[in-house]
C-alpha cells in the first residue's frame, strides 16, 4: 500500500515537473502515468480532472495578483465550456478504452499543431505584450469566446485535460489580449472547466462510484504535483527557449506512441 501510495506521489512530482517545465496543464502528463500505475482510463480522466482543479487553482492565483485573468472573458468561456463538458461526458460514456486511448493520441497531435500555432502567435507580441495588431468584430469575438469554451470543454472531459493549449492560442486569435492575459485567464477557465468536468463524470459518468475509493492516490498525486511544478518552472527559468521547445515536441511524441501503442494492446485484449 505504501509502495502504490508512493508510485501515485511520484507520479505527481513527474507531472507537476513536466507541467512546470513545459507550461502545459497536468492532464496531458497524468492520464499516461496513471495508465502506467495500471488505472482504467476512464477513471484516470476523472482523477486527472481532480488534480487540474487544484493545479490550475495554485497557478490562477498568481496570475490574478499579477493582474492577467480578465473576469468577464473568464466568464464567458467558463459558461460556454458547458455545453462542451456535457457533450464530452456523454460521448465518452459510449467510448471503449481502445477507442479512447486512440483518440487521445490523435488529441496530443492537435496539441502539438496548437502549440506551434502559440509559439507563431507569442512573436507577435513585442517585450511590451501590446494587443496584436488585429481587427476584432463583436462576432468574431464572442463568436471565438463560444466556440473556444464548448471546444476546450468537450476536450477536458473526454481526455481529462485542462484545455490550455486550446484555449490561448483560439483566444489570441480571436479577441484583443495579450499573451500573458490570455495564459491567465486561460488558467482561470480551466478550474471552472475541471470542475465542472469532475461534477458532471461524478453525476452521469462511468467513474463515480471509484472514485471515492481513489482518495488516498488522488491526495498523493495532487501534493507531488504541487511540489513538482515550482522546480519546474525553476528549470524552465535555466533552459534556452530552443530547449524547452525541442523537449516538449520529444515528449508529446512520446505521450502519442505510447497511447497508440496502449490503444492497440487494449483493441487486441
Amino acid at each position: 500500500m505504501i509502495l502504490s501510495l508512493l508510485a501515485f506521489g511520484l507520479s505527481g512530482l513527474s507531472s507537476g515537473v513536466l507541467s512546470g517545465l513545459f507550461g502545459v496543464g497536468g492532464g496531458a502528463l497524468v492520464v499516461p502515468l496513471l495508465l502506467l500505475l495500471g488505472v482504467p482510463i476512464k477513471l484516470a480522466v476523472v482523477m486527472s480532472l481532480v488534480y487540474i482543479l487544484f493545479a490550475s487553482l495554485s497557478g490562477s492565483l498568481r496570475h490574478w495578483k499579477q493582474g492577467n485573468i480578465r473576469p468577464s472573458t473568464t466568464a464567458a468561456l467558463s459558461l460556454s465550456s458547458g455545453l462542451g463538458i456535457y457533450l464530452g461526458v456523454k460521448v465518452s460514456l459510449g467510448l471503449s478504452e481502445s477507442m479512447l486511448a486512440l483518440l487521445f493520441a490523435v488529441f496530443m497531435g492537435l496539441v502539438l499543431t496548437l502549440f506551434a500555432l502559440r509559439q507563431h502567435l507569442s512573436k507577435k507580441v513585442d517585450a511590451q505584450d501590446a494587443v496584436l495588431e488585429t481587427s476584432h468584430s463583436l462576432f468574431k469575438i464572442w463568436g471565438g469566446l463560444i466556440f473556444t469554451g464548448v471546444l476546450a470543454g468537450f476536450c477536458s472531459s473526454i481526455f481529462g485535460v485542462g484545455g490550455g493549449f486550446i484555449i490561448v492560442p483560439l483566444l489570441v486569435l480571436t479577441n484583443p489580449i495579450t499573451m500573458k492575459q490570455a495564459t491567465g485567464t486561460s488558467l482561470a477557465t480551466i478550474f471552472f472547466i475541471a470542475l465542472a468536468g469532475v461534477a458532471q463524470h461524478l453525476i452521469i459518468g462511468e467513474a463515480a462510484q471509484d472514485l471515492p475509493a481513489q482518495a488516498a492516490p488522488l491526495v498523493c498525486l495532487i501534493i507531488g504535483g504541487l511540489v513538482g511544478a515550482p522546480l519546474g518552472a525553476r528549470l524552465n527559468q535555466r533552459w534556452s527557449e530552443k530547449t524547452l521547445q525541442r523537449g516538449f515536441i520529444g515528449f508529446t511524441i512520446l505521450i502519442m506512441l505510447y497511447m497508440l501503442a496502449n490503444a492497440w494492446l487494449k483493441a487486441g485484449a
